[in-house]
């Protein structure tokens, strides 16, 4: 009987995801996400009035990269001190 080798010449190429959200971009497949789960009209709701608030306060679409925790320790402050 013949015991041959078995040569594989795989070659394995990964593909970094480089894609660039914005951050209304990010909270739409976010939405679309939470949907496709199933949650409750309502909730979707709140989702969609506390974004709209966080635009309001930053006043422009960020890019990934511009959203920091600075920005979000800005928003807690001022949703806490000031959107009462």
């Amino acid at each position: 009987m013949r015991k041959g080798v078995r040569k594989l010449n795989r070659v394995t190429a990964t593909k970094k995801v480089t894609e660039s959200f914005t951050l209304v971009e990010m909270f739409e497949r976010f939405l679309w996400f939470k949907n496709s789960e199933g949650l409750a009209p309502r909730t979707i709701e709140e989702y969609e009035i506390h974004f709209k608030w966080l635009c309001d306060y930053l006043g422009q679409d960020l890019p990934k990269e511009e959203i920091t925790l600075v920005v979000f320790l800005g928003w807690i402050d001022f949703m806490r001190n000031e959107k009462v």
